[in-house]
């Protein structure tokens, strides 16, 4: 049984200690899988910060090498009726996530200064951290995995 779990199972919010607790779920269970999204809106800005951070970025970027092959792209970019998501903020939320893969740093203008989610003590421009993945593993995580997933052929 292959199980999708959002979020990277939330491990991202306390990733010094999230992201070891949910490796040792996936050593545990081969069929254990995560996506890449981290909500919208104030948590998906917190989220990104936060992966940059000292030591919780080194718990990502240990997880996200461990496991390239059970990681799946997702946004959590759920389509609503809510006024603030137009398609430049669906454009924004996705090249974030991707961003923060394919890049060492890049800007959101979602978490600038002038955005409602901005917290004071952040960079005003909106610069964030980013982990610089290689192709290889930006094809898995792009493609491959959920081809894999989707098909049922686990690891």
């Amino acid at each position: 049984l292959n199980v999708m779990v959002p979020h990277y199972g939330v491990a991202f919010w306390r990733a010094k200690k999230g992201f070891p607790m949910m490796a040792k779920l996936m050593r545990k269970y081969p069929g254990l899988y995560v996506d890449t999204s981290l909500g919208t809106r104030e948590i998906l800005i917190d989220g990104l910060v936060r992966l940059g951070e000292p030591g919780h970025y080194e718990a990502f970027v240990a997880f996200l090498q461990e496991f390239p092959d059970r990681i799946m792209f997702g946004t959590d970019a759920v389509i609503t009726g809510n006024k603030e998501k137009t398609i430049s903020w669906y454009r924004h939320v996705i090249a974030a996530t991707r961003d923060q893969l394919e890049q060492d740093s890049f800007l959101f203008p979602l978490a600038e200064g002038y955005s409602r989610y901005f917290k004071k003590g952040r960079d005003p421009t909106g610069r964030l951290r980013g982990v610089g993945l290689s192709d290889e593993v930006l094809q898995k995580i792009y493609v491959d995995n959920a081809e894999r997933w989707l098909a049922g052929r686990g690891e």
